[in-house]
């Protein structure tokens, strides 16, 4: 890992530290005002179901930061699609209403989720 990831890294952190559920629109303002170019297109999924989609768009160096963290230091959360629309950035999916357990979407469909520090139960 690099000085510019461990860097990233720690002021996500920091950010879901002082704010709770964050989205990913305010962690791609973050690291866009630290100067990463966020746009592209990389997405993370569910792993085991590439269908349900948590966000889309991401460069690929988004994209290692985010995966570098999640379920790791930063946990996902099921969040409101309202906060997305507070925070000014929505994907354009049908929403997974209900995530399947067993079994994927036929099309891709966009789960919302929120950051926090502590696992989801």
């Amino acid at each position: 890992m690099t000085l510019e990831q461990t860097n990233h890294n720690a002021a996500i952190i920091d950010l879901v530290t002082c704010r709770d559920w964050v989205t990913f629109v305010e962690i791609r303002r973050l690291l866009e005002d630290r100067g990463m170019d966020c746009a592209g297109d990389q997405c993370i999924f569910i792993p085991e179901r590439p269908n349900t989609i948590v966000w889309a768009g991401m460069s690929q160096a988004f994209t290692d930061v985010m995966t570098g963290l999640i379920g790791q230091r930063i946990f996902t959360w099921p969040a409101q699609i309202i906060i997305y629309m507070v925070d000014g950035g929505m994907l354009n999916m049908p929403l997974a209403k209900r995530p399947r357990v067993n079994q994927d979407y036929k099309q891709p469909h966009w789960l919302p989720v929120a950051f926090r520090l502590e696992p989801y139960k």
